[in-house]
């Protein structure tokens, strides 16, 4: 009994680490994102119209190449929890 018990704890440790990755790679992405684009779809417009200068097309576009890395690399996080997830799943069958 006892060893089922550290099992568990140390599945739960492991589980909590990578949900925390792929919370934390998720959120900077998000962060990011809404940092290069300069605001999020549910934002309302500001009250006066103010001027910025517009952006070339050069760091539009390294903006768009930075947002799309960090979001693809949430994704393979992702896919390796539940890659492992899955593997954690069939050895417990298997048992």
């Amino acid at each position: 009994m006892t060893s089922d018990i550290n099992k568990l704890k140390f599945d739960l440790t492991r589980v909590g680490k990578n949900v925390l990755i792929i919370g934390g790679s998720l959120y900077a992405a998000f962060k990011l994102s809404k940092l290069f684009t300069g605001s999020s779809p549910n934002e309302k417009p500001p009250a006066q119209v103010v001027r910025t200068r517009e952006q070339s097309t050069m760091v539009s576009k390294a903006k768009e190449q930075i947002a799309l890395f960090l979001l693809a690399l949430a994704f393979k996080k992702l896919q390796e929890f539940l890659q492992e997830k899955r593997k954690d799943e069939h050895e417990q069958e298997d048992s």
